[in-house]
């Protein structure tokens, strides 16, 4: 890879440089099978024919990971989460890693 490229990749992206850019997905929500989803698209991926139930409130009260994510006990961004309180709307879950 030329050089130039490997650093643009590296700190800058073409939209930085005054490129325009284009993304095409398939997806009505950005990022793949990582991505992090609304309630409408939630219902769209999973329940197709279905509409999102009114008492679950608006879309903007959800973002939803489509894959776990797994933070270690007793990190910065765990006493983070408790500090500021955020950690009331995250579903917590005890695993045991064998060794």
């Amino acid at each position: 890879m030329h050089p130039f490229w490997a650093s643009l990749t590296r700190r800058y992206s073409l939209s930085d440089i005054g490129k325009k850019v284009l993304h095409i997905d398939r997806n009505p929500f950005y990022g793949g099978e990582g991505a992090s989803v609304n309630l409408t698209n939630l219902w769209k991926i999973f329940r197709e024919k279905e509409e999102p139930n009114k008492e679950l409130g608006h879309n903007r009260d959800w973002n939803i990971d489509l894959i776990p994510k797994y933070i270690m006990y007793g990190g910065k961004l765990v006493k983070i989460l408790l500090k500021t309180r955020v950690s009331k709307y995250l579903e917590w879950k005890r695993t045991t890693i064998f060794m």
